[in-house]
């Protein structure tokens, strides 16, 4: 990650209006009512860069073209109070807010690198201790904490709720990774799939955690470890909002995990020749998502912002769907 850094709140209206045939017109607009129902999305190219979280309001964090907090300086992560959380150019970890930049301490005489932060201002992410390992870190009320593994040597913070809870990954006293969970002073072995590596990259406010098990996005979930990513290779999970809505990748495209159903939003949205979305990075309750991809080969940093139903679509839809039912009482 290097360059800029940036908080921007996007909103696009777009309508369309479509003239028909009567005939054609009955498949068509039953076609668009199930392309929106499956979940449609207008999308923002937020311009050259990479993003990497979103908020509530849909501001949007991360660096490149599309803004910056100074030069140099990269975002990383940004809560819904609109604070920003990253690395200043000269490499400390730091607290980015209306203009001015606040340094976010060190540990054991070490910078830190942040990862996410909550509403109450808790900042995870991982610093580097005396022996070279990476550790879990936690900063909160001024303090940085080296929050431990599950045995091993190295451990990492993706994640943190709006509750304290953490998510990220450790390896136990064998070397094995396992996603893992700080809470309350503890951390917990949130288990995996047959035996392989795990890592929670997200966290939601109701302690929902989702990540990578067995190479396929998984869900870690009162003690049980769910695959969602089906049965195509490689997926993952980078994040999941509290209606259990995860987004991340599956197989090089940018995916979004609904209901058990894995789909390529690129399949969902009306994208510019020539660009692919290929990582879904974060979603906020809204549904709005920040994704990463590519325009002509140049990687772009993407708003994705779901498309609403027309009521005049469900009106025509019930109307049609009752006059084909009709139709075949008749026939």
């Amino acid at each position: 990650m290097n360059m800029y850094g940036i908080a921007k709140n996007v909103s696009l209206y777009i309508t369309r209006f479509v003239s028909i045939g009567a005939t054609v017109g009955v498949l068509i607009a039953l076609s668009v009512i199930v392309a929106f129902a499956d979940g449609g999305y207008t999308v923002v190219d937020l311009g050259a860069g990479y993003g990497n979280s979103i908020n509530a309001k849909g501001q949007v964090a991360g660096f490149g073209s599309f803004g910056n907090v100074g030069y140099g300086n990269r975002v990383i992560s940004i809560n819904d109070l609109g604070q920003q959380v990253g690395v200043t150019n000269e490499g400390h970890a730091a607290l980015f807010t209306n203009g001015t930049v606040t340094q976010l301490g060190i540990l054991d005489g070490k910078d830190w690198t942040p990862h996410d932060m909550n509403n109450s201002g808790q900042v995870v992410g991982f610093c580097y201790t005396a022996n070279g390992s990476p550790h879990a870190t936690l900063y909160s009320n001024g303090t940085v904490t080296d929050l431990g593994t599950l045995g091993g040597s190295n451990s990492f913070a993706w994640s943190i709720n709006n509750s304290g809870q953490i998510a990220g990954w450790s390896t136990d006293a064998y070397g094995g990774m396992h996603a893992a969970l700080w809470s309350n002073g503890t951390v917990t072995d949130l288990g995996s799939l047959y035996g392989a590596s795990a890592i929670a990259y997200g966290i939601n406010d109701l302690g929902q955690a989702v990540g990578i098990a067995n190479s396929g996005a998984a869900l870690f979930s009162n003690g049980i470890v769910t695959n969602i990513g089906g049965n195509r290779f490689p997926n993952k999970a980078n994040n999941i909002n509290n209606s259990g809505v995860a987004v991340g990748q599956s197989v090089y495209k940018a995916a979004i995990f609904k209901n058990g159903t894995v789909t390529n939003l690129n399949s969902l949205a009306s994208l510019a020749t020539g660009t692919s979305l290929t990582e879904a990075m974060d979603i906020n309750d809204s549904g709005q998502i920040i994704a990463n991809g590519s325009v002509n080969g140049v990687n772009h940093a993407f708003l994705l912002t779901p498309t609403p139903i027309p009521p005049a679509f469900f009106l025509m839809g019930s109307g049609l769907i009752g006059l084909v039912g009709f139709r075949r009482k008749i026939a």
